[in-house]
């Protein structure tokens, strides 16, 4: 007979059985607490497998990667450029986003290691971090490389308009690199650069709409100054051509570029702070105050213009432009609607500037000026030993003060429609300085240390007559534009 399973005898084998269970429930949790969450097996980003991995362990094995590819050139071509441009990821500034790659990685923690795991592999993507790339010095590269635009060019030649229509160049967009280096980064680490061909700022159809003068303004000049006709031709024949679109600005000095003896300008009178002097390019300001009032007579927007320390001989006061490179500018806007062009003609003693587009022959532009105002600068003798007793030489003409304001008045069809102020000019003038001998003995001269410079005859204001106080002249003929083409012009002394 079996024997009989005594209570007590129950309770000794329930006794031994509960040890190992215990000892695995307690070690189980304490195992779990200790693990870290690992990648599911057959998990890869690209061909780099990251399965049963930590976060750790696959960023830190990521990062290593994407440090020798971000070592290696990428190459952007085009078969406009003879050799391709090579850069490495990490010189562009590329960086590989960790997090970003693996936010979608799935992960199992303790427990999931101990089920069975049937589930197809993964593949991800890495997601790389562009927004530090600066493409500037790859378009510039490229850009140094390729054909620039021709530009339109429109001028007044022996009486009819000649053009020359603008030539399109080819271009590169930033965002077109960009989209480039990605292409090559995330495949085989080549790409053709989207090279395309430019927009015509001046289009065909805007040239077809410049059609006649819409006005024009004539200078003169002593024939005989030949280094400051110089920089007269010269000057002219950088700025004409120039086609203005709508909404276009025109600086004088950008267009015309730096006066330097190396582009061929000359050294000639100028004007500084109110005296006679000599300096390369001078009677470029000739060019920019013809260019002015031509500017004036088409009803053209003046942005910036300044007046000389003493008057010109070429102009009425109140309607010369100085101009001095990086310092003072003539700027004006095409704020016509319509595209313009400027178009300038130098003739011996003669220059005469031309604003092209689509004249109007109901408009009319008239210049006058007001408040003309003058004062002395007054009279400095200096004592000069070498020269005879009672002897005077004039060693600086000077100029009185002189103020006026000007108005630009449009006409339409014989009625006034807009009167715009122009501005008050003053001219500072300079002071008159003679040399005389004070003393009544004679010294001897010391030998010439140059030869003196060349008379400035095109842009020496008349002698100046003192006068106690500010007087106002009769009225002065004021120049009136004719109907458009309008015409008008000023005689040099």
């Amino acid at each position: 007979m079996p024997e009989t399973l005594t209570f007590a005898r129950m309770k000794k084998y329930l006794g031994l059985l509960c040890i190992p269970v215990l000892g695995v429930g307690i070690a189980l949790p304490m195992t779990a607490q200790r693990g870290e969450p690992v990648y599911r097996p057959e998990t890869y980003v690209g061909p780099m497998p990251i399965g049963n991995l930590t976060y750790r362990e696959a960023e830190g094995r990521l990062k290593y990667v994407w440090g020798e590819r971000a070592a290696k050139p990428i190459r952007l071509t085009s078969k406009l450029l003879a050799a391709p441009i090579e850069v490495t990821p990490a010189q562009l500034g590329i960086q590989l986003d960790v997090a970003g790659t693996l936010r979608d990685a799935p992960m199992k923690d303790f427990w999931g290691n101990w089920l069975p795991s049937a589930q197809p592999p993964i593949t991800l993507d890495e997601v790389l971090d562009f927004s530090g790339v600066d493409v500037s010095s790859i378009v510039k590269t490229v850009e140094a490389k390729l054909p620039k635009n021709g530009k339109a060019k429109v001028e007044w030649v022996a009486g009819r308009i000649v053009k020359t229509p603008e030539q399109s160049g080819l271009e590169l967009r930033d965002e077109a690199v960009l989209e480039a280096i990605q292409q090559a980064v995330n495949g085989e680490g080549i790409a053709e650069l989207p090279i395309t061909q430019a927009e015509k700022h001046v289009t065909d159809a805007a040239l077809d709409s410049i059609v006649g003068v819409v006005a024009e303004f004539s200078t003169n000049f002593p024939k005989n100054q030949t280094s400051r006709n110089t920089n007269i031709r010269l000057g002219s024949e950088f700025l004409s051509g120039t086609v203005l679109m709508p909404g276009d600005r025109f600086s004088f000095n950008e267009v015309v570029g730096q006066r330097t003896a190396k582009r061929g300008f000359k050294e000639a009178g100028v004007y500084v702070n109110g005296r006679h002097d000599t300096g390369i390019g001078g009677g470029i300001c000739q060019v920019s105050t013809t260019l002015y009032n031509a500017v004036l007579l088409a009803d053209l927007k003046v942005v910036k213009r300044l007046n000389h320390s003493m008057p010109v001989a070429y102009v009425p006061r109140g309607r010369d432009a100085t101009v001095s490179y990086n310092s003072l500018d003539l700027v004006f806007e095409n704020d016509s609607g319509h595209p313009v062009a400027v178009s300038m003609e130098y003739q011996s003693g003669k220059l005469t500037a031309r604003i092209l587009g689509t004249p109007d022959p109901s408009r009319e532009v008239q210049i006058v000026t007001s408040g003309h105002k003058s004062w002395s600068k007054g009279e400095k003798v200096i004592h000069d030993p070498t020269l005879p007793p009672g002897k005077t030489v004039v060693r600086e003409k000077g100029s009185a003060g002189y103020s006026v304001s000007s108005t630009r008045i449009v006409y339409r069809d014989g009625k006034e429609v807009r009167r715009e102020p122009l501005g008050t000019s003053v001219y500072g003038g300079g002071v008159r300085i003679v040399a005389r001998n004070t003393s009544g003995s004679v010294a001897t001269p010391p030998p010439a240390a140059s030869e003196t410079p060349e008379p400035t005859i095109g842009e020496t204001p008349p002698t100046p007559v003192a006068t106690p106080k500010p007087v106002e002249p009769p009225p002065a003929t004021k120049p009136v534009a004719r109907r458009s083409p309008v015409r008008d012009s000023a005689i040099s002394g």
